[in-house]
């Protein structure tokens, strides 16, 4: 367990809190009541940044008083201004208050990220705190400068208090260019520290990257749980830019460390399905790239057993679904989960099944439901879903599936093979539970989707609004139902939460789409029939737990509330506007609707595209070109096409989009042999969708199919041109950044040792063909694009910003 950051004088006390809070005032009052007010944050420069690296190098070379030297240095990176009208005795109090709860929600120390040549007791011994409150007794906790938060740390935590107090605690401010600043000191730190020569040198540079480290892994919590903390207030927004940040993964001496303790936390956790976690290390909020509170969580109601991935042995390797039985090759027979509180042995025996009535099916206008006081012993009843219906999401191999009718004997299976019908035993327990929400009907698919072709079609098209319209979402996976929840301590909600974002249910596509429409009131359901609400469950985690548990919900936006429309979102005087409301409904772009699913995988053929679909339409879609052309007129990030997704084949200007949002993996695939899962793309620039293809910009290496002339990069060309046949020119496409970085690529977090390079092929230079993508081959130099160059001249050998259409 990584253990909570604590008060004391090894690491921060209640006196500077308090001489930040005075310091931020008198700053206030030295800029002449600067409008700003607020913060004032360094412009970021390339000089200035390294300035501020060499500096901090400069003040640790002698290790006494080298603490105080590099905080002054790095404290002038974020300077915080509080008018006199805010300097309050009981405001001081209260935000001094609260900066020390949150900073104590906070893990002692990050990640140890430095290789065991540069970590030894011969460089850091002069470096260790003399004063050190942590129980964990390594030689990276005892560095002072990992141990100790520093002065613009506690002006981050000071601000954000400052900030929520003057809106009455309704608005959290976040800082994504503080948080992206620093990311790019840690960067330039390693880059400068593998330059150095003598062993002098690199022991100062170890100590910089270390400080650098520490700091960036805390203000970025601070950040994220800052976003959280609205996004539980004000719903989540799908188009907000507060997680484009930085990763550090891409710099190698840190992925290195990271990827050894990931390997040895999964032995820890043999219960944990590695496929499932892949989803959860691919996600945005996972940035932090600090698990190890997770890990001790999960392992607390699931250390003990034994994996159920494959044959019950051992975990899947977590390169595709097919190798992991909670996915694929489990027999499991539908109707065996059975309520122990409301069972017998005739209903264990499968004789007590409550069947269709085929007549209240159809005379039912509109989306189905079990009606509680029309079902009776023998037969389910049902009457139109509405805001009085109890909607349930569970996974069928876990033994609640099924369908309420016969199987039509063209569908090559007989109801001798298949149990038809819902176990009575189930039927009272979702009566029971509907009855506590003061719900008149539940709904689940069991009981609802019958084989029937037409009825089926029919039923899933109203999918979207039985579960946006329903009192409550109620969450059905075995895992979560074995926790017992009696005695509700933080520690087990911190459990329940991470068995949440791991869980079978939420890693299921159909499961995907129920939670995304009815995430405005998640239930779980867990031992006993006992329900808890998620949203409040995770508000407990947010306010009083772990930071770095609580923001990895940031990931599974699918199960936080939708984003309220108002004034304030849409622009004051404005009217909400159609994808106004769709966008509160829950309805996702097309490109995020794909993110979301590029791991969850549909049991039936063809249910992707209709998931995806359902996830951006209100109606179900099933032909692939008819889903993309409902597309034109937005905005995709260019970032999300780079991925080994099957692209639309035969189709003039739709080359470039994907055919299905998951990659159809067989158990033979290796993720390490060329191909790359989709990511979000949240740090790209967007391309508009248009009748004729993608308009966007990218970063472009052009080259002739043929000509070897002035070819900067002569071992890719060789390589791409394996892909051009039929085309006169080529090029090599980049993502580029959003604007403020545009001319650095957006980096590719998956599993890619090299950058990822897409390949397109044209013959008139105007219109280019997608080709597919490739890591970067080694022989040529990895293309480096500096953020800040000195003037905007571009050497036509290098990569370049320009605007192409892709068809």
């Amino acid at each position: 367990m990584s253990p909570p950051l604590s008060l004391g004088p090894g690491t921060y006390t209640f006196e500077r809190l308090y001489a930040v809070w005075r310091e931020g005032r008198h700053a206030y009052d030295r800029r002449n009541r600067d409008e700003r007010s607020g913060y004032e944050n360094a412009t970021i420069r390339s000089k200035y940044l390294e300035r501020i690296c060499r500096r901090m190098y400069a003040a640790v070379q002698d290790p006494i008083g080298h603490w105080d030297r590099i905080d002054d240095v790095f404290a002038s990176f974020f300077i915080i201004k509080i008018p006199n009208t805010c300097f309050k005795e009981e405001n001081e109090d209260t935000v001094v208050k609260c900066s020390h709860r949150l900073l104590s929600q906070l893990p002692a120390r990050p990640p140890d990220i430095l290789p065991p040549a540069d970590l030894n007791t011969s460089a850091v011994d002069n470096y260790q705190s003399s004063i050190s409150n942590c129980t964990c007794g390594s030689l990276w906790d005892r560095v002072e400068v990992v141990a100790r938060v520093n002065t613009l740390i506690l002006r981050f935590t000071i601000y954000i208090f400052w900030f929520a107090h003057r809106f009455g605690n309704t608005r959290f401010p976040s800082n994504r260019k503080l948080t992206n600043s620093i990311a790019l000191l840690v960067g330039l730190a390693f880059k400068l520290s593998a330059e150095a020569v003598n062993p002098d040198e690199k022991r100062s540079w170890v100590v910089v990257k270390a400080f650098l480290w520490t700091s960036w892994q805390r203000v970025l919590m601070l950040h994220l749980w800052c976003h959280l903390r609205n996004q539980l207030q004000h719903g989540y927004s799908f188009d907000s830019t507060e997680m484009n940040l930085l990763g550090l993964t891409s710099i190698p001496d840190i992925s290195g460390q990271l990827t050894l303790q990931e390997v040895e936390d999964r032995k820890k956790s043999p219960y944990l399905c590695s496929w499932a976690y892949e989803l959860l290390r691919n996600e945005r909020a996972s940035v932090t790239t600090d698990m190890r509170h997770f890990h001790w969580c999960y392992r607390n109601p699931f250390g003990n057993l034994a994996a159920r991935c494959k044959d019950g042995q051992t975990q899947c390797e977590g390169g595709t679904p097919m190798n992991c039985q909670r996915f694929k090759g489990a027999v499991v027979k539908n109707q065996s989960a059975h309520d122990i509180d409301h069972c017998d042995k005739i209903c264990r025996d499968g004789s007590r099944r409550l069947l269709w009535d085929k007549k209240s099916f159809i005379n039912a206008p509109g989306a189905k439901a079990v009606c509680l006081i029309a079902t009776d012993d023998k037969y389910l009843r049902y009457r139109t879903a509405s805001r009085e219906t109890l909607a349930i999401s569970h996974v069928w191999s876990h033994g609640q599936g099924g369908r309420p009718d016969e199987r039509q004997e063209d569908e090559g299976k007989g109801p001798e093979n298949e149990p038809i019908g819902l176990n009575a035993c189930l039927h009272r327990r979702y009566a029971k539970l509907a009855m506590h929400f003061k719900c008149n009907s539940y709904w689940i698919d069991t009981a609802c989707i019958p084989h029937e072709k037409v009825l089926r079609t029919e039923c899933i098209s109203n999918i979207n609004k039985i579960f946006s319209q329903s009192a409550v979402t109620l969450v059905c996976d075995r895992d979560i139902m074995s926790i017992d929840i009696t005695e509700l301590t933080m520690n087990l909600r911190e459990s329940i939460l991470a068995t949440v974002l791991v869980c079978d249910w939420n890693i299921r596509a159909w499961t995907l789409l129920e939670a995304m429409r009815g995430r405005n009131n998640i239930f779980l359901l867990c031992a006993g029939n006992q329900v808890l609400s998620l949203k409040k469950t995770l508000e407990a985690v947010c306010e009083r737990g772990r930071i770095d548990l609580a923001i990895l919900f940031l990931s599974a936006q699918h199960l936080l509330p939708a984003e309220e429309i108002n004034d304030y979102n849409i622009g004051l005087g404005s009217m909400s506007s159609r994808e106004d409301e769709l966008r509160q409904s829950g309805f996702i772009s097309l490109g995020e609707a794909s993110i979301l699913l590029s791991h969850r995988h549909a049991t039936r053929d063809g249910d992707d595209i209709v998931i995806w679909s359902l996830l951006a339409h209100e109606r179900a879609i099933k032909d692939v070109m008819e889903l993309w052309k409902s597309q034109v007129g937005s905005i995709i990030r260019t970032g999300f096409l780079m991925s080994s997704a099957p692209r639309i084949q035969g189709q003039t200007g739709w080359s470039w989009a994907p055919s299905s949002p998951t990659l159809h993996l067989s158990p033979s695939t290796d993720l390490n042999q060329n191909t790359y899962l989709a990511y979000d793309g949240e740090s790209s620039q967007g391309g508009l969708i248009t009748s004729e293809g993608l308009q966007a910009t990218w970063l472009v290496y052009e080259f002739h199919s043929t000509s070897d002339e002035n070819l900067k990069f002569p071992h890719n060309v060789r390589h791409a041109r394996r892909y051009l046949k039929g085309h006169r020119l080529g090029a090599l496409l980049r993502p580029g950044q959003l604007p403020g970085l545009r001319r650095v690529p957006a980096p590719y977090p998956g599993r890619a040792k090299e950058p990822l390079i897409a390949i397109c092929g044209s013959n008139d230079g105007q219109q280019w063909e997608w080709m597919g993508v490739y890591e970067w081959v080694s022989g040529d130099p990895v293309p480096y694009i500096d953020p800040f160059p000195p003037n905007s001249k571009v050497s036509p050998n290098d990569f370049h910003l320009r605007d192409i259409m892709l068809i």
